[in-house]
């Protein structure tokens, strides 16, 4: 029997969440168009809502969130429309670092992804190239 030891509450369909290294939350809000940073507190820290701040990002359906080492977020975007990259990796001054923008490739329905780093990465290029 599990026990809630701490909760939310966003007001539209969360697809995702990650616990950071910092021991905030960082939270994928579905169709609310934003991604939030909570602390166990309860308060907001971070936001990013609507559009990526002088970027011309358009964010759509919220999806899958990633920390990397260095601090930055790899932010899922999907069903954003052709003109907004799928996947775009973000820092925490809300700079965009890189964009994946595949619509011929994938289109409107990139939901899951996983970002390999380092030996992940290499075995699978490897693997690819065969």
């Amino acid at each position: 029997k599990g026990e809630v030891v701490w909760d939310y509450l966003i007001k539209t369909r969360v697809y995702g969440a990650i616990r950071l290294k910092n021991g905030n939350t960082l939270i994928a809000s579905g169709s609310g168009k934003s991604i939030v940073e909570v602390t166990p507190e309860k308060k907001v820290v971070w936001e990013v809502k609507d559009q990526v701040p002088d970027t011309g990002i358009g964010l759509g359906w919220m999806t899958c969130l990633q920390e990397l080492k260095n601090g930055n977020r790899i932010i899922g975007n999907c069903h954003a429309g052709d003109k907004n990259p799928q996947i775009f990796e973000i820092t925490h001054d809300k700079k965009v670092v890189w964009e994946f923008d595949e619509w011929d490739l994938v289109g409107n329905g990139l939901a899951c992804w996983q970002l390999l780093d380092g030996q992940q990465s290499a075995l699978v290029r490897k693997k690819l190239a065969k």
